[in-house]
């Protein structure tokens, strides 16, 4: 197993996410492999639900996505018909701030706890100020992250968003 010191793991998470010492190449079976993908994946979604620029609909579809949830779950979790979240996840029509808003406490709630190296404010989504997005801005933001080890609890496996 080689590791591999920067990769881009847009194929395996579904997200443009740029990991840092944590992917690796696994010779035998001719794969790219990320370590504590899980992690990565909540990790990415807690941070994108953190940072206030506008969701476009393929962030939401990968929030979703990192829930575990269909659509039809996500819409009944959030109260809307799944016809408007399938508009809102192939930018057909725009979410509203209160509901991008909820979609955000959402998946902090859920997710949360797996993205450990994320810091999560308490109360920040209710006063967020969502920026809004060109309409023609349908790409979602590429992060970069750093596989960590997390000192307060010792636990490896940890991702961090790198500067």
């Amino acid at each position: 197993m080689k590791m591999i010191a920067e990769y881009d793991a847009r194929t395996i998470l579904g997200y443009p996410v740029t990991v840092l010492d944590s992917a690796y190449e696994d010779e035998e079976l001719d794969a790219i492999g990320l370590v504590n993908a899980a992690a990565l994946g909540a990790s990415v979604a807690v941070t994108r639900a953190l940072i206030p620029l506008q969701l476009c609909g393929a962030e939401l579809r990968f929030l979703r996505k990192a829930m575990g949830r269909t659509g039809k779950e996500f819409a009944e979790a959030i109260d809307v018909d799944p016809a408007v979240l399938s508009r809102w996840e192939n930018d057909k029509q725009t979410m509203g701030g209160f509901a991008e808003k909820v979609i955000r406490q959402y998946v902090l709630d859920e997710l949360g706890e797996a993205a450990a190296g994320v810091p999560v404010p308490k109360g920040l989504v209710p006063t967020m100020k969502i920026v809004p997005r060109d309409a023609a801005d349908t790409e979602p933001l590429r992060l970069v992250f750093r596989l960590n080890a997390d000192t307060q609890s010792g636990k490896s496996g940890v991702y961090a968003r790198a500067a």
